[in-house]
């Protein structure tokens, strides 16, 4: 709030209570009226912005409840902590996880993102570093097997390499809070 509008709603406050808003200049009650526009102006796109956001948020809440009981999950808090178990519960207001030193809830406003692990994304990645290593001998010495050099250990050490990617954890996130 500025200055002049913090002036102008003491103004209008004191013209209210002593009945004389005929002593306020009239140039200080066209600020009145602008700051009142303004401020209803920003307090309604405000109300606005939040319902939109809220149905998102709502929404975007009711797909943890499509997660089977007894899942992994990995709840990340607002403060940047780490909660990682099997799913226990969903409530409208907050998520229960259970983990090796028992059960925890979080609550949704403090609910930074959930995530599930994605098998499809772990095979997908495990494939693509197989296919590195089998094709990488081929780039690296093109001409190998034309002076009577063998690639075929090298393809088949680097795919087995290659093919290790897929031991990286990889996960889905399933729930983020709108920004």
């Amino acid at each position: 709030m500025t200055a002049t509008t913090r002036a102008g709603a003491l103004l209008l406050m004191t013209a209210a209570f002593t009945g004389g808003w005929a002593a306020v200049p009239s140039a200080q009650r066209l600020d009145i009226r602008q700051a009142t526009v303004e401020f209803i102006r920003k307090h309604v796109d405000t109300e606005t912005a939040t319902s939109k956001q809220s149905a998102s948020n709502d929404a975007a809440w009711n797909k943890l409840r499509t997660v089977a009981r007894g899942d992994k999950v990995q709840v990340d808090a607002m403060n940047g902590a780490e909660v990682k178990g099997r799913l226990q519960s969903v409530a409208d207001d907050a998520i229960t996880v259970t983990t090796d030193s028992g059960d925890v809830r979080v609550l949704r406003g403090d609910v930074s993102r959930v995530r599930v692990p994605n098998l499809g994304k772990r095979i997908a990645i495990g494939m693509a570093g197989a296919f590195a290593g089998l094709l990488s001998p081929t780039l690296i010495c093109p001409s190998c097997e034309n002076e009577g050099h063998s690639t075929a250990k090298p393809r088949l050490v680097l795919t087995g390499l290659g093919s290790l990617l897929f031991l990286a954890p990889q996960t889905a996130t399933i729930y983020k809070v709108p920004k």
